[in-house]
């Protein structure tokens, strides 16, 4: 564990976590094919930058990230539902 994490803010930050009720997707083909259509798109060498923006568009949810490259990418590629956590919203 990192020094600047305690156990207590560690137990703490799960719990906060796990009360988000976050619901893990199983991959399947059709989620590893519609990944496969990305990364011309996107970036070549990150295969999994191709599955989270895959994912999203299954799951018809918006996908916020710290990578201003990936979301800049994303949008000129036709995922207008990847967004910067930077960008300000209207």
């Amino acid at each position: 564990m990192a020094r600047w994490l305690t156990t207590d803010l560690a137990v703490e930050t799960m719990g906060e976590i796990l009360a988000l009720n976050v619901r893990c997707v199983a991959p399947t083909a059709h989620l590893h094919g519609r990944a496969l259509h990305w990364p011309e798109r996107l970036h070549p060498d990150k295969a999994y930058d191709a599955h989270y923006v895959a994912l999203a568009e299954q799951e018809g949810l918006e996908l916020w990230t710290a990578d201003g490259r990936l979301a800049n990418a994303a949008q000129q590629g036709g995922a207008g539902w990847v967004h910067w956590i930077g960008e300000r919203r209207g």
